[in-house]
């Protein structure tokens, strides 16, 4: 499936959903920042500094249909999305 971009504060899932990607919508809205910055992060916290921490993480959002996950690694929104979608886990295989 071709990836339509984004239209506005909405993207297109592979599913067909309009996933909304304004970060104040509050719903299915996530930033990803690794382990090791927010470990790094100074104790007790800014409030400011905290805030541009999770700003600078990857976008990523869930959409409400499928419940894939759609993650912009490079180039925030300019680029092109990587769909995740969930996988059962196989109780068969050791761990």
């Amino acid at each position: 499936m071709k990836y339509l971009g984004s239209m506005g504060s909405r993207i297109k899932c592979k599913c067909g959903e309009l996933v909304y990607t304004n970060l104040f919508s509050g719903h299915n809205v996530y930033r990803l920042i690794l382990d090791s910055e927010y470990d790094a992060f100074p104790r007790p916290a800014d409030d400011d500094a905290f805030s541009r921490l999770l700003l600078s993480g990857k976008e990523a959002f869930r959409c409400t249909a499928c419940k894939r996950l759609i993650v912009f690694w490079e180039k925030g929104r300019d680029g092109r999305p990587t769909f995740y979608s969930e996988e059962p886990l196989d109780e068969t295989q050791p761990d």
